[in-house]
């Protein structure tokens, strides 16, 4: 009798453990992912872009910030959906239960027959950011690195102008362009006044 007591107290501990001692019972950890999107050319807010992980999707700011809630594992990754731009998917493992990821930027779809031109531009031999960088009509904003991408330019020789954000230093440059594929212009350096003819 006292060995089948003995066994019964067993059998009720293991189950009793298998269900309520970390076998699954608890609540699981809530995680979040924030950050902004932009366009990778003009550097620009993208409001209104779709940004979906674990079955859940959100719609971005008008200043292009977004932030998802309820995550309850990593990695975290997020697929990220605009009008105009090629979709974006972004993978990040959250530690301490929230993560901003940044600046996210979105490539804008290429139009056939046109090439991308990228570059940098310096100032006092130190990246220029928030600069612009024309050429024709298409217009591009450097990055905090002092980066561009021209997006969709037309084929043929174009002359890069570049000013600061201040427009207080130009500078200049040129670059053949050439259909579906991308070239670098190199480094634009930025003066105090007019940019100087294109080299």
């Amino acid at each position: 009798m006292r060995t089948i007591l003995a066994f019964s107290m067993m059998v009720s501990l293991s189950l009793l453990c298998l269900y309520g001692c970390g076998g699954g019972g608890g609540s699981p950890v809530s995680m979040s992912v924030a950050g902004y999107l932009v366009d990778a050319g003009t550097r620009t807010p993208l409001g209104g872009a779709t940004v979906s992980a674990q079955g859940q999707t959100i719609y971005s700011e008008s200043n292009g910030y977004f932030t998802l809630t309820r995550l309850t594992r990593n990695p975290v990754v997020l697929t990220i959906r605009a009008a105009g731009h090629e979709d974006l998917s972004h993978s990040v493992t959250v530690v301490g239960g929230s993560m901003n990821v940044g600046t996210l930027a979105l490539r804008p779809l290429h139009t056939p027959n046109t090439g991308n031109v990228t570059g940098y531009v310096t100032l006092n031999g130190a990246p220029a950011a928030s600069a612009s960088v024309v050429a024709g009509t298409r217009e591009a904003r450097t990055s905090s690195e002092g980066g561009f991408t021209l997006f969709n330019v037309p084929p043929g020789t174009v002359t890069l102008t570049a000013a600061s954000a201040d427009r207080v230093f130009m500078g200049s440059g040129q670059v053949t362009v050439v259909a579906d594929t991308t070239v670098s212009a190199g480094t634009i350096q930025l003066i105090s006044g007019p940019p100087p003819p294109p080299i």
